[in-house]
């Protein structure tokens, strides 16, 4: 039996029907992973620091922000809580509005894929830093210094919300 035009519209309609919830609900499930390895990153230790054989110190990215706050280091803890905690934050925000409207129908994407798109540009810069710091602690033979778990979900949260922002720019165009 040959098949027919009508036939194969059916198939698609039903390969679509079964790929458009994925489609809506996607975006949503990565920035909802972004979120919990934000959380992770700034909360688990991301730092180890050994001097002397003897001496280990953990540091997580939330906490070396709340100690240079209140060792008075104003100017470096403002510049890494922004950089580390609120830009990160506020890009999660955004993205989540964006992935909601998805699922309700919202259409409000200029302005928040300009937002999104400019917390984007220093998703990263934590992650640098730390890898600098690492290297040249190694580097100076003082001490030894590791990058810890917190590092790594920071740096997911980073890269997912990337893929969470590919997703919904993809899906405004579809």
């Amino acid at each position: 039996m040959a098949k027919t035009d009508s036939d194969s519209d059916q198939a698609g309609d039903a390969v679509e029907t079964h790929n458009g919830p994925v489609r809506r609900w996607l975006p949503a499930g990565v920035v909802l992973a972004a979120v919990l390895c934000l959380y992770f990153g700034l909360t688990l230790p991301s730092l180890r620091f050994n001097r002397f054989f003897l001496l280990s110190e953990h540091h997580s990215l939330l906490g070396v922000v709340v100690a240079l706050l209140d060792e008075r280091e104003y100017f470096l803890g403002l510049v890494l809580g922004a950089f580390s905690v609120v830009f990160p934050g506020l890009k999660l925000m955004v993205l989540a509005r964006l992935a909601i409207g998805r699922l309700t129908g919202w259409n409000g994407w200029g302005r928040a894929v300009r937002v999104a798109h400019y917390f984007g540009r220093w998703s990263m810069l934590d992650v640098v830093l730390i890898a600098l710091v690492v290297f040249a602690i190694k580097r100076s033979g003082l001490a030894d210094a590791a990058a810890l778990p917190g590092i790594w979900f920071f740096a997911a949260s980073a890269v997912l919300s990337i893929i969470a922002a590919r997703l919904l720019e993809a899906g405004k165009e579809a």
